[in-house]
């Protein structure tokens, strides 16, 4: 699992997860139905069913004691797979920095970081996802807060993959 927190494994499962999609929606047609099927009518319906939408959000950013609003994408309604990653450094002793990332009405994951006493300048490398149907147009929001007011979140990203269907089991 560190391979997924570290180095390039982290940027490279979000794509890899949607070239797989994209191949899994492109066969299933076929499999099911060869008559009257077209490569256009594929082309077609995967397109109207599937897309990918990223928001990088540029340079270190600064994080205070208050929720601190680092992006905002916005989405139309459907079923998404919201991904982001990003790297939080701890400024000061103790310092906890906590994120949260929200599909708005529909779902959220967060995440924290720690270090003990005497340790400054740690850095964590983060990956939080949350999945689910918006019923309505929504938006998909990164925020984090520093329990000593000098964190910084840097090489953030979100990405918002629309899929056919989201099926949440609780």
């Amino acid at each position: 699992m560190r391979f997924l927190k570290e180095g390039t494994g982290r940027w490279a499962v979000p794509p890899a997860f949607a070239a797989l999609l994209a191949a899994a929606l492109l066969i299933t047609p076929v499999i099911a139905d060869t008559v009257g099927l077209s490569k256009k009518k594929v082309n077609k319906a995967i397109n109207k069913k599937t897309n990918v939408t990223t928001l990088p959000i540029a340079g270190v950013r600064s994080v205070g004691t208050g929720s601190t609003t680092l992006g905002t994408l916005s989405l139309a309604q459907g079923n998404y797979l919201v991904t982001t990653t990003f790297d939080a450094r701890r400024n000061s002793t103790s310092e906890n920095i906590s994120c949260q990332l929200r599909l708005n009405g529909v779902g959220q994951d967060q995440s924290s970081s720690f270090t003990g006493t005497g340790v400054t300048s740690a850095e964590d490398t983060v990956a939080m996802e949350v999945a689910g149907r918006a019923g309505a147009p929504t938006a998909a929001t990164l925020s984090c807060s520093s329990s000593a007011g000098t964190g910084q979140i840097n090489h953030a990203e979100i990405t918002a993959l629309k899929v056919p269907v989201a099926k949440v089991v609780k």
